[in-house]
């Protein structure tokens, strides 16, 4: 794959520790896309389900349904 080429890697949320079906590595000087589904988000107030979208090391989206 040459350097120019971006790498788009989509994960199932696993049930429990260590059972993600995700995982290659990505080169760091490359552009790297995360999407996580079916998460649960936790803040301070409550706790949802959500899919989550990363990119570039950047939480960009949190919400249901992303794709």
């Amino acid at each position: 794959a040459s350097s120019s080429q971006h790498s788009n890697q989509f994960c199932e949320a696993g049930i429990g520790y260590g059972e993600s079906t995700c995982g290659t590595a990505i080169p760091s000087s490359s552009s790297s896309k995360l999407l996580i589904k079916g998460g649960t988000v936790v803040n301070a107030h409550h706790q949802h389900l959500a899919d989550v979208y990363v990119e570039n090391g950047i939480i960009v989206t949190v919400q249901p349904n992303i794709m």
